[in-house]
Parts: structure tokens; sequence; C-alpha cells
């Protein structure tokens, strides 16, 4: 009778502490979980900042100045995402969120990897080669240095036989 006893007073004692155990896993993998989300968070507003510092400064530097950005890298924290921008709005996208940050006006894309800022009369533009100020006073890109292939023929800006230097405003020849 006594062995009965202990024998059930210990399988109750056992699936009191199996209990706590799983308890205490479903707690942790909760706290992990967070520190993940946590980590991303980190890593997506620490590019974010820096391209927004660089670009709030480059604004306010002379007429002329050239700066290469910080790369931008292919993933951030192993995650993939995408960069985009409107003129006063940069996004870094991935399939869970959007972060978004506030800009200067700037012209042109933003792209992966290395990207070079100007400060034209106060408008910053990302390009390889400086925008031009036409005529009117209106700071833009030509089209052999606008990111797209205007003439749909498959080549972009130099890389299309048709455009012979940046400041070429018809790439269709």
């Amino acid at each position: 009778m006594r062995r009965a006893q202990y024998s059930l007073e210990f399988m109750i004692f056992m699936a009191m502490l199996s209990v706590l155990f799983l308890a205490f896993l479903v707690n942790y993998t909760d706290s992990l979980q967070q520190l993940f989300v946590d980590r991303e968070k980190a890593a997506f507003d620490d590019l974010g900042q820096s391209i927004r510092t660089t670009l709030i400064a480059t604004s306010k530097v002379i007429d002329g100045f050239k700066i290469t950005l910080p790369e931008i890298p292919e993933t951030i924290a192993g995650i993939e995402f995408e960069i985009n921008n409107t003129p006063y709005y940069f996004y870094l996208s991935n399939s869970k969120t959007d972060y978004v940050y506030s800009m200067p006006y700037t012209i042109g894309k933003f792209r992966k990897g290395s990207n070079v800022l100007w400060n034209v009369e106060g408008v910053l533009a990302l390009s390889d080669y400086p925008p031009i100020v036409r005529a009117d006073g209106v700071v833009n890109f030509t089209q052999c240095n606008d990111l797209v292939d205007n003439d749909e023929d498959s080549f972009v800006d130099l890389g299309d036989v048709n455009c012979t230097v940046w400041s070429q405003d018809n790439e269709t020849g």
C-alpha cells in the first residue's frame, strides 16, 4: 500500500514538473521570438537612419557637393528586402513590414549597393553623374542619366549605343 502511494505521489510530482517545464518553454519561445523581431527592427532602423542622416547632411552643404552613400546591402540581418523611394520618403520593405523614412527632396532612385548623391541647387540627386539645371531652372536628369530605358531597347543610359555622354538628353539617338 505504501509503495503504491509513493508511486502515485511521484507520478503527480512528475506531472506538475512537466507542466511547469512546458510553461517555461512557451515563455522562453515567446521571449526568443521577440528578441529576433527586435533585432530585425534595429538592423532595419540602423540602415534607414544612416541613409536619412547622410541625405539631410548633404542637403545642407554647398552646391555641387557629391558623396557616396553608405553601401546598401543585399539583405539586412539575413532578411531579403527592397528599397524604394518617392521625392520625400524612402521605404525599406520586407515580407512582414515597411520601414518608412522622411528625407529632403530627392530625385532619382535608390539601388542596392553603391549610390552616389549630388546636391545641385538644393536638390538632392541619386545618380552616378550629376543632373542638369535646365534653362527654366529645373534640376533634372537627362535621358542618358536617369536609370531608365527611355527608348525601350533593353539598354539603359550610357549602356545604350545612342548615349555617348551622360549630359545627352535623348536616348533614342
